[in-house]
């Protein structure tokens, strides 16, 4: 699984760390405890061979209330925030894109929130992928698999941009993105 989280975070972590060597540490550290979940989980699911992930866990292991806690925040917190993040911040790129940076939005006021033209980008993009896996599990796949080519050729046209700058060490630092 390849998340977007990866386009996000990293620019937050280079603008805060500002150490090259501390960051990769990071990334290392975070590898380290991702592989530890997934095998965790992988030696869990071998035990409790049911579908339902962490409710199916928890409601096994400790309590049908846990597993049905877990699910209920899982749906309402683990999933839709990072939705709406990601969401949000593909539509504050698109609005920097050439499609987009020439046009005028406004924003749309709904009594206390406020929709934004990034948070409306989300939000269609939400609703078109929506759609693609309401119509037929197959063309939400296929939509799925696309989306993963898109975000492998990206990270693979950044590396080979990034090595193709320059051979000094010195063209990799922060200063010279």
């Amino acid at each position: 699984m390849i998340g977007t989280g990866i386009f996000i975070s990293f620019s937050f972590q280079a603008a805060f760390v500002q150490n090259q060597p501390t960051i990769l540490a990071l990334w290392i550290i975070g590898g380290l405890i991702a592989l530890t979940g997934a095998l965790s989980y992988s030696d869990v699911s071998r035990l409790i061979p049911r579908s339902g992930g962490e409710y199916a866990f928890l409601d096994k292991l400790l309590h049908p209330s846990f597993g049905f806690s877990a699910g209920f925040i899982s749906v309402f917190a683990g999933f839709a925030g990072p939705l709406a993040i990601a969401s949000i911040t593909l539509g504050e790129y698109a609005l920097k894109s050439d499609v987009f940076s020439r046009m005028q939005f406004e924003a749309i006021s709904l009594g206390a929130f406020v929709l934004g033209p990034a948070q409306c980008i989300g939000v269609l993009v939400l609703l078109a992928l929506s759609a693609c896996h309401s119509i037929s599990l197959r063309i939400g796949g296929n939509v799925q698999k696309i989306l993963t080519i898109v975000k492998l050729g990206v990270l693979g046209f950044i590396l080979i941009g990034a090595f193709a700058k320059g051979g000094e060490p010195i063209n990799l630092t922060l200063d010279s993105v």
